[in-house]
């Protein structure tokens, strides 16, 4: 059965509270900066203003992890952004120097507008927008994904939750250059051999170890997807590569773990689609 996206009423409330905290957080920041301006910034109750905005900070992210444990992030992030509408609104009546300019009133508003993420047509517009005005836009509606795939309006919001991680999204990329892609076209997903769960030899970086994993099982539909179009879908491991992640002391410079899959990728046939290969072409373990 795939898994429902509903957000419990705990989380829509600790998201509220998290706005609440936040946004009281920067009123008092406000009232400390006015204050040490005034008074200086050692001066004892400049300090304490301070520390209260700290706490007020910290609970405040207390909560949106706390929220996040419990809902989808895209159904708590208006609860979260009506902050700004309503510190903007207040701010004016606790501070005898602020006032609700125009540009204060425009931002507001907009925010309000934007209170939704993904509001109904966004994407269709942006794919329109690329079109008319001839410009790169990497993102387009999943309407526009060819072939379709049966059930990707359910999947492209939420693809899989692994332990406290959400995975949203992923395939938006593709599903935007679908239409653009040859007949006979490759994708190359730069996945990581830390994602394979087959040959797991010890607990070590999590959050990228699921992250990869996910997009292994993107790369498999994608190559579902796609293969009547005869496109070529990969997952491709890079190598130890001497960046600022790998290291100095990585096996090899990115010269060469490019080179590797640049002639991977050239030499990849139909029948390589949803393989998972390091940058020599040899095959690894899921």
């Amino acid at each position: 059965m795939p898994r429902e996206t509903r957000t419990p009423g705990a989380a829509l409330l600790l998201a509220l509270a998290c706005s609440l905290l936040t946004g009281a957080a920067q009123l008092v920041i406000k009232a400390a900066a006015d204050r040490g301006r005034a008074a200086g910034w050692t001066d004892s109750e400049t300090l304490l203003w301070l520390l209260a905005a700290h706490i007020l900070l910290g609970l405040g992210f207390l909560a949106f992890l706390l929220a996040l444990r419990r809902g989808e992030l895209s159904t708590l992030y208006p609860v979260l952004a009506a902050r700004y509408v309503w510190v903007v609104a207040a701010t004016p009546f606790l501070f005898s120097t602020e006032s609700l300019t125009p540009l204060k009133l425009a931002g507001a508003a907009l925010a309000a507008v934007l209170l939704d993420p993904e509001p109904p047509g966004v994407f269709e517009a942006i794919r329109r927008l690329k079109d008319e005005l001839d410009i790169n836009v990497e993102l387009a509606s999943p309407d526009d994904f060819i072939p379709a795939v049966p059930g990707w309006r359910e999947r492209s919001p939420f693809v899989a939750r692994h332990g406290q991680i959400d995975f949203h999204h992923y395939d938006l990329l593709t599903q935007a250059l679908a239409p653009a892609l040859a007949e006979g076209a490759r994708v190359a997903n730069i996945s990581s051999q830390l994602g394979s769960i087959a040959a797991l030899g010890g607990f070590g970086t999590p959050s990228y170890a699921i992250s990869k994993a996910a997009q292994n099982m993107a790369t498999a539909l994608l190559a579902q997807a796609l293969g009547e179009r005869g496109i070529t879908v990969l997952a491709l491991h890079p190598g130890w590569v001497q960046t600022d992640m790998g290291g100095a002391g990585a096996q090899l410079t990115p010269t060469q773990s490019v080179a590797g899959l640049l002639a991977v990728i050239d030499g990849a046939i139909v029948a390589d689609s949803g393989r998972f290969l390091d940058h020599h072409g040899q095959p690894l373990a899921w």
